[in-house]
Order: C-alpha cells, then sequence, then structure tokens
C-alpha cells in the first residue's frame, strides 16, 4: 500500500555519510506513491537511474486509479487520473481530466457571471423584483431556449 509523507522540516545529518537538504521553511514538500511499478530493491533501483524529472514520468507513467467522486444529485462514481509532468497537478490540469469536474466549473462559473450580471445590472434586478415581470423574463427565456434547441 502507498505510503503518504509530508515533509515540514529536514533536520541536516552528519557529513559521514548522511543527507543534507535545505528546504526553505515556508514551503512544504508532499511525496506520494503514485504507481506500484516503483522498484523496491537497490538492485531495481540500480538498473534505472534517470536524469530528469521527465525521465521518471515517462517510465513510471504514474496515474491514481479509481477515485470516488459524487456529483450534485449525490451520485458517486470512481474516475482515474494520469500524469505526465508536474503541472498535471494543478487544480486546472486535474479538473480537464475529469467531465464531471470540468462540468462542474462551467456551472459554477455561469452562475458566478448570472450573480455579476444581476449585481451590475438594475434594470434586471427590478424586472425580477416584478412578480409580473419576472414571469414573462420566464416565458421569453422559455422561449428562446426551445427556439435554440430547433
Amino acid at each position: 500500500m502507498p505510503q503518504k509523507t509530508v515533509i515540514t522540516k529536514v533536520n541536516e545529518l552528519g557529513k559521514d555519510g548522511g543527507i543534507s537538504l535545505y528546504f526553505p521553511q515556508n514551503k512544504v514538500l508532499y511525496v506520494d506513491q503514485l504507481t506500484g511499478n516503483a522498484p523496491d530493491t537497490s538492485d531495481e533501483r540500480a538498473v534505472y537511474s534517470p536524469t530528469t524529472i521527465d525521465d521518471v514520468f515517462d517510465h513510471y507513467r504514474p496515474c491514481i486509479e479509481r477515485i470516488f467522486l459524487s456529483n450534485e444529485d449525490g451520485d458517486g462514481f470512481y474516475e482515474d487520473f494520469h500524469f505526465s509532468c508536474i503541472s498535471d497537478f494543478d487544480d486546472e490540469k486535474l479538473i480537464m481530466q475529469s467531465e464531471t469536474l470540468s462540468n462542474s466549473l462551467y456551472k459554477k462559473d455561469t452562475y458566478y457571471s448570472i450573480i455579476r450580471l444581476l449585481e451590475c445590472n438594475r434594470e434586471l434586478r427590478r424586472l425580477l423584483s416584478d412578480p409580473e415581470g419576472k414571469k414573462a423574463l420566464k416565458e421569453a427565456l422559455k422561449m428562446m431556449k426551445s427556439e435554440l434547441a430547433e
């Protein structure tokens, strides 16, 4: 089973074969095993010696399988996430890998743009505060939706 490690402080070991790592105090290093293909023995590590981070991604092709997600209806499902470079761990790249997360982000952005429109447009706010105006706007939007569907 993969082990997760969070490093916030590294103590410097002695010069007699120890490792010294200079790690900024305002940073956190998160280490996680993303593949089951990692070398377990020193012999396996000696065979493969990458020189760049791209070599590591190309060789191991890390992925996290069966991440449980749920949509706004509460329905649960599993998705896999694949990583080919460090930037794939960014929120935006993770969202792009998932159709459900992309749709949720699109809906959220749409709702926020409607809210901004309502905050800025006095005529629209006045129309929505009037029950008859609200009903007329609703009917007009339904008609537009049916026209666009055709």
